[in-house]
């Protein structure tokens, strides 16, 4: 609706099959699967009045990056504790080459955001503008990767129960909000522009 009501709509689509493959599960690695979307909408119902609102969200779901077995410690800790299967998936590793390999099968890399902007817009009088702009955003991560190569537990982002490094990188979904209420004008003839303004976040 010509300077009343306007929508822009915006998208981003990416995938991309990996180049790495699990001789175990069939999984391929390095893959791509990526969406993003914005909307926004200006409206104007009156000439002294206008709200802006900005809706955008990403999402990234990954099969996670490849992890090759090229080298045991003789002498350390993973040797000590898994011994001669560890040599087994050192020489297997080293038959399959650098495009094939065997994973802890459930590795995975997802991130998820999305947020909310608004800004409303009113100008009073010609000496007098208040602006108000809202913003929330909302993040998630889910993350299990197996960074050592091979099926055991050796540098494994999860708790497993298991002897191995062991952490865990599943992050908490986490959220903002923010607003910010904001005064503008001129005095003295315009010879005097001031702003004042509160913020929270």
């Amino acid at each position: 609706v010509d300077d009343k009501f306007l929508v822009r709509i915006a998208g981003d689509r990416r995938t991309r099959r990996g180049f790495t493959t699990d001789i175990n599960t069939g999984k391929d690695y390095d893959n791509v699967d990526y969406w993003a979307g914005r909307i926004s909408a200006l409206l104007r119902p009156s000439d002294n009045f206008e709200n802006y609102t900005l809706f955008n969200s990403a999402y990234t779901h990954n099969n996670g990056t490849s992890a090759l077995l090229s080298l045991v410690n003789p002498a350390g800790p993973a040797r000590a504790i898994f011994g001669p299967a560890l040599d087994a998936q050192l020489a297997q590793q080293n038959a399959l080459g650098p495009r094939q390999t065997f994973m802890t099968p459930d590795s995975i890399y997802n991130i998820w955001n999305w947020g909310i902007t608004d800004t409303a817009t009113w100008s009073a009088s010609d000496a007098l503008t208040v602006k108000n702009t809202f913003g929330y955003q909302r993040y998630w991560q889910q993350s299990r990767l197996d960074v050592g190569g091979g099926t055991l537990p050796i540098l494994y982002y999860r708790n497993t129960g298991l002897p191995g490094g062991v952490l865990d990188r599943n992050s908490p979904a986490f959220s903002s909000i923010t607003d910010e209420l904001q005064f503008s004008g001129k005095a003295m003839g315009g010879t005097l522009q001031w702003v004042a303004a509160g913020y929270y976040e």
